[in-house]
């Protein structure tokens, strides 16, 4: 885990009842993230798997989309092989536990300070 500490500015709608104090908020939270983890992908296999994604979308099955995928000469990126079913099925379920990996950031101990100072008037 990550502490992350920052330091922002009055707000312009923050209303000043003590004119010689300069204010300021400070925030202080801890984030999760599983994003780290996700290594890039090249453009190809990216829009590969996209396109699998996309056909099972709108209803093909593994087998059809095998079949699509033959029938443009899209072959496996490491064997230049043709897809079976069980490469789809596999490729499909390692590119939505990927895609679920960037919506589970968690937000723990958020601390928020309201920090006033005297101002100098020299």
């Amino acid at each position: 885990m990550h502490t992350h500490t920052h330091h922002a500015k009055q707000s312009n709608s923050f209303r000043k009842t003590c004119p010689d104090i300069q204010s300021y908020f400070k925030f202080k939270f801890t984030i999760e993230t599983k994003k780290l983890s996700i290594f890039r992908l090249s453009n190809k296999r990216l829009l590969r798997l996209e396109l699998m994604n996309y056909l099972f979308n709108i209803g093909y099955s593994n087998k059809q989309i095998c079949e699509f995928l033959d029938s443009n000469k899209i072959k496996k990126v490491r064997k230049n092989k043709n897809y079976t079913q069980n490469d789809v099925w596999t490729g499909l379920k390692k590119y939505r536990e990927r895609l679920s990996r960037f919506n589970q950031d968690k937000i723990y101990n958020v601390e928020e300070y309201l920090i006033g100072t005297k101002e100098d008037n020299y």
